[in-house]
C-alpha cells in the first residue's frame, strides 16, 4: 500500500493533525485536503513553506510490530499569502531543476492558480507517512534543508521529489493523459513537478462522516 502526503487548507494555524477530526473521524474543523502522489512530496508543496514555518507537534506512529507510540516531529504551518509569496520566489528553483523554462514554467504557474484558489486562510503540510517510513524525527528535521527557497534546498527537494535530474518530464497535459507507452522516468518527474489540485476534498464540520 502506497505512502501519501497531505497538504491542508484550514481556517485557523494548525500543525496539530489530529485536531482537524474526533475520534470517529468526523472534521472538527473546516479543512481542504489535498493527498498527492504515493512515496512523492510534490516539489510544489516544499516550495510553499519556510524554515520558520516548522512548529513542534507530539503524533502518535506505529512501528512494523505494531507498537503505538508518541513522538515529537515539527511539520510547517504558513499563511496562503504567505505561501503565495514564497511560491512566487521559487520560479528559479523549478527552472534550475527541470532545465526547460517552458516546461517549468507551466508546472509553476499550475501551483501558483492552486494557491490563489483555495478558500481558507492557512496551510499546513503532513509528510509523515513518507518520512516515517525511514526515520520520523530525522528526517523531519533534514525537512528543513528543503524548506529554505535557495539554490541550496535543490538536492533536498530533488530527494524529496524524488526527482530525476538530466530527464525533461512529460508536460502536464500528458501527465494528466498519459500515453500507452509512456516514458516512465518522464512520468515520474512529472508526477514530482505537479501541486496535484485535482485531488482536494473539502472536510466541513457537520458533513456526514
Amino acid at each position: 500500500m502506497a505512502n501519501y502526503a497531505r497538504l491542508l487548507n484550514t481556517d485557523s494555524p494548525i500543525s496539530d493533525l489530529g485536531s482537524l477530526v474526533d475520534a470517529e473521524g468526523r472534521p472538527t474543523v473546516d479543512h481542504v485536503e489535498t493527498t498527492g502522489p504515493g512515496y512523492h512530496l510534490p516539489i510544489p508543496w516544499l516550495c510553499f513553506f519556510r524554515p520558520d514555518d516548522m512548529r513542534p507537534v507530539s503524533v502518535l506512529t506505529e512501528d512494523l510490530d505494531g507498537n503505538v507510540e508518541r513522538i515529537s516531529v515539527k511539520l510547517p504551518c504558513t499563511t496562503v499569502e504567505q505561501a503565495i509569496g514564497n511560491l512566487e520566489q521559487a520560479l528559479p528553483l523549478f527552472e534550475k531543476i527541470v532545465g526547460d523554462h517552458a516546461l517549468a514554467l507551466s508546472y509553476w504557474e499550475n501551483a501558483m492558480s492552486y494557491l490563489r484558489g483555495l478558500p481558507l486562510a492557512y496551510l499546513t503540510f503532513d509528510p509523515l507517512e513518507i518520512i516515517m517510513m525511514t526515520g520520523p524525527l530525522t528526517k523531519s528535521e533534514e525537512l528543513v534543508d528543503a524548506l529554505s527557497g535557495t539554490d541550496a534546498a535543490i538536492p533536498y527537494l530533488i530527494d524529496y521529489a524524488p526527482y530525476e535530474e538530466g530527464c525533461l518530464p512529460y508536460p502536464r497535459e500528458v501527465m494528466m493523459a498519459p500515453p500507452s507507452n509512456y516514458d516512465q522516468r518522464r512520468m515520474g518527474n512529472a508526477v514530482s513537478l505537479d501541486v496535484y489540485a485535482d485531488c482536494s476534498s473539502w472536510y466541513r464540520v457537520g458533513d456526514a462522516a
